[in-house]
């Protein structure tokens, strides 16, 4: 659900339409432990962590991550490919010591490379508000999101942005943040911060509640 999304049906049904966002729970930082099996230490990764279909945009990450060859960082893609089989093989080509496929990842695992990446990277050319994206700023990542809307409706200023289906502005705005850990540290803090403000549950609850008793 997205503020696009709102505007649009109450275009088609001209009633009102109320939105009420995603919500995602409080998170403990879990530190670097089952994903040292898969080579990671913590904070010498960036994270794509989506469904690996053409709309999610995995492809231009590739491409900037490429362009940058001294990075001093690994690019970890976690993802299921069964939704397309032929774009998920051909992702898989650019497998490589520092780009890595570790498929489908939930639990344990996943919170782990959520709180311990150096940037978590949403590439996509559509989205509803996306819950992952909620998700990985509530783990106090830095993200960097491609400009489509809804994904600025999620982050706000807590986050950076390049011209969605552009791996060269992608590419340059990721050298910004390689080069600059200050800058991650202050994007971490937003994003939690923005969280705990507009996305909380408990806020949430209360949106729910308040709509429910407005219709007795």
């Amino acid at each position: 659900v997205s503020q696009k999304m709102q505007r649009y049906y109450q275009r088609i049904s001209s009633r009102p339409v109320r939105y009420i966002p995603n919500g995602v729970l409080p998170v403990s930082h879990l530190p670097a432990s089952q994903i040292q099996k898969l080579g990671l230490n913590g904070n010498d990764y960036i994270l794509f962590a989506a469904r690996l279909v053409p709309e999610k945009g995995c492809h231009y990450l590739i491409e900037a991550f490429q362009s940058i060859p001294n990075s001093g960082k690994k690019l970890v893609i976690a993802g299921d490919g069964k939704h397309d089989r032929q774009y998920s093989q051909n992702l898989l080509k650019a497998e490589s010591e520092t780009i890595k496929f570790v498929g489908l990842v939930e639990g344990t695992l996943l919170q782990e490379l959520l709180g311990n990446a150096y940037v978590y990277v949403l590439p996509s050319e559509i989205e509803g508000l996306s819950l992952g994206l909620l998700e990985a700023m509530s783990h106090g990542n830095c993200v960097l999101v491609s400009d489509i809307e809804e994904n600025l409706e999620a982050i706000g200023d807590a986050g950076m942005t390049f011209r969605s289906m552009s791996s060269a502005d992608m590419a340059d705005k990721l050298r910004n943040l390689l080069s600059d850990p200050t800058l991650v540290q202050e994007y971490r803090a937003r994003a939690s911060q923005n969280v705990q403000e507009k996305y909380n549950w408990d806020k949430v609850t209360e949106e729910y509640e308040n709509l429910y008793q407005s219709l007795q």
